[in-house]
């Protein structure tokens, strides 16, 4: 079991069925958001797609060339370019979830774009990543590690963030966008790493501006958690 460590980014050549639906949807990105096994050799997959095809076009895509049954597809909300889809799938081989847990790591975040396939996984340390990195070599061509961190936790693992999809269509990309810079730049830090002036010539705006698009972005989100008031 993987204890907390190393939090690792990594990028292979793609040899799954993630190919086939990007070609379909003639997609920017393909983002895996959760996988269950069904039983059979098949696979219910819930995706991201970013594409600019239209959705009854989409949906005869998918339908007819890469997935087996497409169960669901709905547009988010304030984006016509991106598309949640449930399609069950025939087993990949090599699928790229099972090949990460094969070796004891845990996925945390699995996207398609550029032809690499990007993953995020935790490791237990450098000796661990090195196992993992060996063991995706016999399946996958090109092996890259991108970046590598120090965790204190193991944070959530693919499929276990609920909160992505409730988000997105309820709060735009620009409004995540800022409160994601605010967090990391320790905003919301108590006491704060930056104040609202530092964090404003950051974003490239005025003080006032920040905080009105500050106060609306919290305001989004705790609407998608707690309901209109």
């Amino acid at each position: 079991m993987v204890s907390p460590g190393l939090r690792v980014e990594f990028r292979v050549q793609p040899t799954t069925e993630l190919d086939a639906i990007q070609s379909a949807t003639k997609g920017d990105t393909v983002e895996l958001d959760n996988a269950i096994y069904a039983g059979d050799e098949q696979w219910y997959q819930h995706l991201t797609v970013s594409s600019e095809m239209e959705m009854a076009a989409l949906r005869d895509r998918l339908s007819n060339d890469a997935v087996s049954d497409l169960v669901s597809l709905s547009s988010v909300g304030f984006d016509d370019t991106t598309y949640y889809l449930l399609a069950l799938v025939e087993q990949p081989d090599p699928f790229i979830v099972t090949t990460v847990t094969e070796a004891a790591a845990i996925p945390h975040r699995v996207r398609l774009a550029n032809e690499q396939l990007t993953v995020t996984a935790s490791v237990e340390d450098w000796a661990h990543l090195k196992e993992v990195a060996d063991h995706l070599e016999t399946h996958y061509r090109g092996f890259e590690l991108l970046s590598t961190s120090q965790v204190e936790t193991v944070g959530i693992p693919l499929g276990a963030n609920q909160v992505k999809h409730a988000v997105r269509g309820k709060v735009t990309e620009s409004q995540l966008d800022l409160l994601a810079t605010a967090y990391q730049h320790g905003y919301f830090d108590v006491p704060q790493e930056v104040t609202s002036k530092e964090l404003a010539e950051t974003v490239g705006t005025s003080q006032s501006t920040l905080s009105e698009r500050l106060r609306n972005a919290q305001y989004a989100l705790l609407e998608v958690l707690f309901g209109s008031r």
